[in-house]
């Protein structure tokens, strides 16, 4: 399994940091590019390409701390192909469920003519007043399953979360939806979203993070105290060189489940170790970035504070890093009884 980039990502990865940094607008631009179709075959309205090329672009887009609906659009793309400028968004986290599998919002089929109505509330989902389409998760009389939904026919309260990217509650009242996926199919379908969700947006982290550390190494490199450089403190560099490795680490983790979903190959306990290790390495970089930039690191119109956010909102998309954690550690009994050696 092959975890370097080609030398055509690598351009990629380059024409995407140039355009961020003189478009006003990174979702056009990232149309432009004919990016938005990323990952999914061109037989199916995508522009065809790998996983690895989706890392690229999420990113540069976590370096830059641009706020489009680049991953929603990746995962919406894969449950419902088409034209690749269509924004489809799941809606499938609620209040209160904690990530758990399963939904709250109830479906019941019309007598006649195949369509479905659907109850209930779906908060948060990121872009969802953006969305051309809506998939939504639903339990109807057989299970969980998939619905589509157009926007028009839901109620959106659009709102910012607390990185100031859009999201909204969507409130659903015997809304007119058509059936997506049924039983078990959907639970298939909701798994290979969200292992290329936890991956997509742990690109966007690892680019979140690098651009945070190099923030602070520079800072740290330029600022004086007591005469001299804030870097010629060993206590200073030492907190740098920690999260450094917490920065490696994840990258590796990142790497390697990029690699996995390059060969098709959808594991969700790859995709859990990248949270646990983006989730610890997102918290650690964060705060010690805000602690060695001083009193301008907690500052609203700092760039280290919108990054430390992101990082924050990241963390807590499809399952925390406890919550990963208790997954990893209930498949540990899968490996079999070991006996200590006496």
């Amino acid at each position: 399994m092959d975890l370097t980039l080609t030398s055509e990502q690598d351009d990629l990865e380059h024409a995407v940091t140039r355009m961020l940094a003189t478009a006003p607008d990174a979702w056009a631009g990232l149309a432009e590019m004919g990016l938005l179709g990323l990952g999914v075959p061109e037989a199916d309205g995508g522009a065809g390409g790998t996983f690895a090329d989706v890392f690229v672009v999420a990113r540069a887009l976590g370096r830059a701390g641009a706020r489009t609906p680049y991953v929603e659009g990746v995962v919406g793309g894969h449950l419902l192909p088409g034209p690749a400028e269509r924004l489809v968004v799941l809606a499938h986290d609620e209040p209160g469920r904690r990530w758990h599998p399963g939904a709250g919002v109830r479906a019941e089929p019309e007598p006649t003519g195949g369509t479905w109505r659907l109850t209930g509330t779906k908060e948060p989902v990121l872009h969802g007043a953006a969305a051309d389409l809506l998939v939504v998760s639903a339990t109807g009389p057989e299970g969980l399953a998939l619905f589509v939904v157009d926007p028009a026919d839901a109620a959106i309260h659009p709102y910012l979360s607390h990185d100031r990217s859009p999201t909204a509650r969507i409130d659903l009242d015997r809304t007119p939806a058509t059936l997506l996926a049924a039983p078990p199919h959907a639970d298939e379908l909701l798994t290979a979203a969200s292992v290329r969700a936890v991956t997509a947006y742990g690109a966007e982290a690892l680019g979140a993070m690098e651009d945070a550390l190099d923030r602070t190494v520079a800072y740290l490199r330029t600022r004086h105290q007591f005469g001299v450089p804030l870097a010629s403190f060993q206590a200073l560099t030492h907190r740098a060189a920690d999260a450094y490795v917490a920065l490696e680490l994840a990258r590796s983790a990142v790497l390697y489940a990029t690699a996995c979903l390059a060969e098709d190959v959808v594991d969700p306990a790859v995709a859990s170790r990248l949270k646990v290790q983006t989730g610890r390495a997102g918290r650690l970089i964060g705060q010690e970035a805000i602690q060695l930039h001083g009193g301008i690191g907690m500052t609203d119109e700092h760039a280290i504070g919108y990054v430390t956010a992101r990082l924050e909102v990241i963390e807590h998309l499809w399952g925390d890093t406890g919550f990963h954690l208790q997954r990893l550690a209930a498949g540990l009994g899968d490996h079999g009884a070991v006996e200590l050696l006496r």
